[in-house]
C-alpha cells in the first residue's frame, strides 16, 4: 500500500523501527548494551544529518506510478 508513506512522518515511524531492530542486532553480535547500542546509531544518524558529510545521488527519482 504505497498511500501509506503519503504522510513523511509514518516513513520517519518505519525508519525508527528500521533502527531499533539494528540496534537489537548489533547488541546481540557485540554482547553490547541495547539502549548503548541505539543511542551510538542515533548519535551517528543525527550526526550525519546535521553535517551532510556526503552527497547523495539520486538513482531513480522517487514517485507512486
Amino acid at each position: 500500500q504505497p498511500g501509506i508513506l503519503s504522510d513523511p512522518r509514518v516513513f520517519g515511524y518505519l525508519m525508527s523501527d528500521t533502527v531499533r531492530h539494528a540496534a537489537r542486532a548489533y547488541a546481540a553480535t557485540y554482547g553490547m548494551d541495547e539502549e548503548v547500542a541505539l543511542q551510538a546509531i542515533v548519535d551517528g544518524l543525527a550526526e550525519e544529518l546535521r553535517e551532510q558529510f556526503g552527497t547523495i545521488e539520486t538513482i531513480q527519482e522517487g514517485r507512486l506510478n
